[in-house]
């Protein structure tokens, strides 16, 4: 039996337990009394709303359209319900949403709005939004133990519900009912507030559950407050009279998208700019304050109406971002162009593009921690890393690179050299990663989905696999008598950059940061340089050199045995890394008992220029 069928059954309705909906929402400013017993909630103060249809709004009526939507309010509560349902009344789906759908919702099998419901974590379906009163029930009493058990009032498990109301209409509730015996609110956390545009209000998703501030305030147990408005712009004076809103712990703004498609001063939009963060900080000094730069800005595939400021608006947003102290990101860092964003629209995310939004927002956001932390971090967790993935876990042992990120799911290393390297064992994180902290133009990356994934979204296309050699044994290997070898000088080292300008090397304070691991030997025959070998700033060795007039008499053998003598003597693994093509180097590193990995698994990729 349906909690509408046990509603409308004498004997069954004693069985429910009724409260008012009102005592359980987050995410409003203020409620309205309506007839019937409805209440209808806004995320907005009153004069907020009535600054949306000031002569300061760009669009005052489709804005005040939209400021009616109930996006990022939510009903949220405990209960040891099996069964539960709510009264709502939809309100009809205004013209701003129909207009502002025929951009986004290029992918969309379905209305896409409605009542997302999430039962401890888990998702269910969608009650879709249709206009006039109606009750929207879940069964949600999922007990993997016992799946097929019909538990009777008051004997069900404790659930946490959160049911999200509709982004793109608004609507009015009334009563929640359930098979409970008790309804109970969850508890008040740190807030987020959301100011953003159509991206941030839920366009482009298929429920309010897909929205990227939903997303991102559920995995940080966060309470959030949606103000986004689709078109929406810096508007200064919205931010002015909040009454209702709590202090917020952090402020996300994501509006712009908007100047690409109409005429505005450059001039007017830096001092919108400035005045609307000047609001912000006046208010909320203490918040954390985020500024997201449109996602098409800077993508030359969506078209920029004439006279509009949107060409310079990147430097605008981090020029107002300085100034105020307030971090601004990259809003194609958050989304991949050919996985996040929706095709045939004018670039809006979709719904996957909203998760990694959330998902990469949390990594901007997190501390920052100190190198030698991370350094240490980046040891244990590298500690058994597979061979192919060795050259981060030899990183670890040079102070001059630069930890990135490490964290279970990825590691990210960079050197002074441009070259930065990536171990990623969940892939997921380590493409949030790669999109947020890598330079794009230089990047070692593991296995085939994640170089597809480099190439196709980074833009990195001149792919290069290599193998990786170990030499993993304690014992030294023998050097004959014969040759001479001995560390190279600095005078040295400056006639090997004359002589040998295809060094991967420009000067010598890059050969003595190269040295930082190991260091340059040189063969000689009557004080002559006839060879020479060394270890790049990775680490790795490298830069081997034997003249012509003296190959193939053992030169090469004896350079690279004496260098991983030297290495071994340091405590230090020596490694390196080898193209396919170089087969005498691998003839030799096998030779020598290096243990060589197939050249399948590591990548380095950059851009072809």
């Amino acid at each position: 039996m349906s909690l509408e069928e046990m509603l409308n059954d004498a004997e069954a309705r004693p069985l429910l337990l009724s409260v008012d909906a009102e005592n359980f929402l987050k995410g409003t400013l203020r409620t309205e009394q309506e007839t019937q017993g409805y209440v209808r909630p806004w995320r907005m103060s009153d004069r907020q709303y009535r600054s949306l249809g000031s002569v300061g709004a760009w669009h005052p009526g489709f804005y005040r359209q939209m400021a009616q939507c109930t996006c990022g309010i939510a009903l949220a509560f405990t209960t040891d319900a099996t069964r539960i349902g709510l009264e709502v009344c939809f309100d009809e789906e205004p013209l701003a949403t129909r207009t502002m759908l025929r951009e986004t919702d290029g992918e969309s099998p379905q209305p896409p709005d409605g009542i997302s419901c999430i039962v401890d974590g888990k998702r269910l379906v969608c009650a879709p939004a249709q206009a006039g009163e109606q009750f929207v029930e879940w069964y949600i009493d999922n007990d993997p133990k016992h799946p097929t058990w019909q538990r009777l009032p008051g004997f069900g498990l404790t659930h946490t519900v959160w049911l999200w109301l509709p982004c793109l209409r608004g609507c009015a509730v009334r009563r929640l009912w359930g098979t409970a015996t008790f309804f109970k609110p969850l508890k008040q956390q740190d807030l987020l507030l959301v100011v953003g545009d159509e991206a941030s209000q839920g366009f482009g998703g298929e429920e309010p559950a897909d929205g990227w501030p939903v997303a991102y305030a559920t995995h940080n147990h966060l309470d959030l407050v949606n103000q986004s408005i689709a078109r929406q712009v810096f508007q200064s004076d919205f931010l002015l009279d909040t009454a209702g809103l709590r202090d917020p712990a952090m402020i996300v703004v994501a509006v712009g998208e908007q100047y690409r498609k109409e005429a505005y001063s450059t001039e007017r939009l830096r001092q919108d700019g400035r005045q609307f963060f000047g609001v912000v900080q006046r208010r909320w000094p203490d918040a954390q304050t985020l500024l997201i730069v449109p996602y098409t800005a800077g993508n030359e595939n969506y078209p920029v109406a004439p006279r509009s400021p949107f060409p310079k608006l990147e430097t605008i947003y981090h020029s107002v971002a300085r100034e105020f102290g307030v971090r601004c990101i990259e809003g194609r860092q958050l989304v991949d162009p050919h996985v996040g964003v929706q095709q045939g629209t004018e670039g809006y995310p979709n719904a996957e593009g909203f998760s990694q939004i959330a998902r990469r927002l949390a990594l901007v956001v997190q501390p920052r921690e100190d190198q030698a932390v991370l350094r240490q971090r980046a040891k244990k967790l590298l500690r058994q890393v597979p061979d192919y993935a060795f050259p981060l876990k030899a990183a670890t042992k040079i102070e001059r690179a630069q930890w990135l990120f490490v964290k279970k799911g990825a590691c990210l290393v960079k050197f002074s050299s441009g070259l930065q390297m990536l171990y990623a064992p969940d892939h997921e994180q380590g493409q949030d990663v790669a999109a947020l902290f890598s330079n794009r133009r230089a990047l070692a990356v593991q296995g085939e989905a994640m170089k597809e994934w480099v190439s196709t979204e980074l833009g990195l296309t001149h792919a290069q696999p290599y193998h990786v050699a170990i030499y993993k044994g304690k014992r030294k290997i023998s050097v004959p008598e014969r040759y001479h070898i001995e560390t190279l000088p600095a005078a040295t080292l400056d006639e090997l950059l004359k002589r040998y300008p295809d060094m991967d090397t420009s000067t010598v304070d890059d050969l003595d940061t190269q040295n930082e691991v190991g260091t340059f030997f040189g063969g000689f025959v009557c004080d002559k340089l006839v060879g020479f070998i060394g270890t790049h700033e990775e680490g790795c060795i490298g830069s081997l050199e034997v003249m012509p007039a003296y190959r193939r008499r053992g030169w090469a053998f004896a350079l690279e045995a004496t260098l991983v003598n030297h290495l071994i003597d340091k405590g230090i693994e020596p490694w390196c890394p080898v193209y396919p093509e170089s087969t005498a180097t691998l003839r030799l590193l096998s030779k020598l008992g290096f243990e060589i990995t197939p050249a399948t698994q590591e990548c380095y990729l950059c851009t072809r220029d």
